[in-house]
């Protein structure tokens, strides 16, 4: 998807192209095509893009040895970098510019900066010509003046934002909405387009996809699953675990987890929605179970997930890129466990931003951007279990908002049809017999599963011609 964004720009400025011209376009994965899109359109400026043109002009300022105020500007602007990045406090930051913008020491930073850039643009205007080098630096830094520039002007099309890292920071400006964008791109192409995936619809209904990308008259086709997952899988909702707001959340999906896990022979998933619950729950468990725990982050992904597949039995805690896109099959992945619904922050500056824009336009935030993209992700996560016909395995989703919540209905008609149970018995019924149809205990049937009809949405497809 990023060399596909990487050849629209180039043919869009005319440099040439990285992937030939062709009669269809077949984009799969297309679920993160909304995301990807909104990174590619966005505008980005880091420190270190700052500071790497200012040692490259020092450098060339040096060669050419009679350029003193080019060699002092230059200085005293990665002296400003460092400055500015001082100046917006602790890393791990991610927020929209506006909190910061106003304080007295972000615009005395931001001031001398402008005014340092300023500088170096007239420096430069008058001896690039002497050197290629200083030349194309001249070029970087108008780039870079006019994404500072655009980091103070007010935009209501897209959201300034910034983050900080130990010792360097980025400013952001990225679209609140990505389908005019995309949809022009795709007018270049004289072809048809192809989008698939097996999370594309949300609720049976491709909208929110279609909406976020800007495909209008598209011939959309819903094919069931080729898994039986009501006869191989077993969904798993434990009773009395409060909502995740509650203090002792964490702690009761550990508690939750740890009576499905013994139960279960082969290795399990625990998938987290925040780095502080799996930090948190990952204490717990390694306090009260008896197995090999792996927690993201101790290894590579690559490592972790190859030690857990040899091991065979073990627990492997992760978030973010372990939902999606990993596969483990057969008995050494037999049990995903989730403990909440996958909401986005609110509180992230992009999701922050959309939401509100969503708000200042009438529209339902919650339902047409929040919900959809949970779902998606949550169908994501659910898809680890079952990767070929022979899988068998537990599905738990510890959150009690799928059965509590009215919209939990959209994310239960999003899931694979699969027999449900709120008894820890059945679970390991399931796991002794390896067939949830033959557990004698009370597992939902087909009728009762919220009149759950069958699940279309494990491969997805929709298509439209220019």
């Amino acid at each position: 998807h990023h060399l596909f964004f990487a050849d629209m720009a180039l043919k869009e400025e005319g440099f040439g192209e990285l992937l030939p011209s062709a009669d269809t376009v077949i984009l799969d994965e297309s679920h993160q095509l909304p995301e990807i899109a909104s990174n590619f359109f966005s505008d980005t400026l880091g420190s270190r893009q700052l500071r790497e043109l200012s040692r490259d002009i020092l450098a060339e300022a040096l060669r050419l040895g009679d350029i003193p105020e080019l060699v002092d500007a230059t200085r005293e602007m990665d002296k400003d970098v460092q400055d500015l990045r001082l100046a917006m406090d602790k890393p791990g930051i991610r927020e929209p510019w506006h909190k910061i913008s106003t304080k007295p020491v972000i615009v005395t930073a931001m001031k001398k900066l402008v005014d340092t850039l300023l500088t170096l643009d007239r420096l430069l205007s008058d001896v690039q010509e002497r050197s290629k080098d200083l030349k194309v630096c001249h070029e970087r830094l108008l780039q870079y003046q006019r994404q500072v520039e655009n980091m103070q002007a007010s935009n209501e099309s897209s959201i300034q934002w910034y983050e900080t890292f130990t010792r360097s920071f980025s400013l952001v400006s990225t679209p609140l909405e990505i389908a005019s964008e995309f949809k022009k791109q795709m007018g270049h192409f004289s072809c048809a387009w192809i989008f698939t995936s097996a999370t594309l619809a949300v609720d049976k209904c491709f909208m929110h996809f279609n909406q976020r990308i800007g495909i209008e008259n598209a011939t959309e086709l819903l094919l069931d699953s080729p898994f039986d997952y009501w006869h191989h899988s077993l969904l798993y909702a434990p009773p009395d675990i409060p909502e995740p707001q509650q203090h002792d959340f964490v702690e009761q999906v550990v508690d939750a987890s740890i009576a499905v896990i013994n139960a279960c022979k082969g290795g399990v998933f625990v998938l987290f929605t925040s780095y502080y619950a799996l930090n948190k729950a990952a204490k717990l468990f390694k306090e009260s179970l008896g197995r090999t725990i792996m927690v993201q982050g101790e290894a590579s992904q690559q490592e972790m997930l190859e030690r857990f597949r040899q091991h065979g039995n073990a627990v492997l805690l992760g978030t973010g890129s372990f939902w999606e896109g990993v596969d483990v099959r057969g008995e050494a992945l037999s049990c995903v466990i989730i403990d909440k619904l996958p909401f986005a922050a609110p509180t992230d500056p992009v999701t922050e931003a959309r939401i509100q824009s969503i708000k200042n336009n009438k529209g339902n935030a919650f339902a047409d951007y929040q919900l959809p993209r949970a779902v998606i992700t949550l169908k994501q996560g659910v898809g680890r279990l079952i990767r070929d016909g022979a899988d068998k395995g537990v599905l738990v989703i510890c959150d009690p908002r799928l059965r509590t919540k009215s919209y939990g209905r959209v994310f239960q008609e999003s899931l694979p049809r699969m027999p449900r149970t709120q008894k820890i018995e059945v679970v390991k019924r399931f796991f002794s017999l390896h067939s949830a149809v033959q557990a004698p205990l009370e597992v939902t049937t087909e009728k009762e599963s919220s009149n759950n009809q069958t699940n279309q949405a494990d491969q997805t497809q929709s298509t439209t011609h220019p």
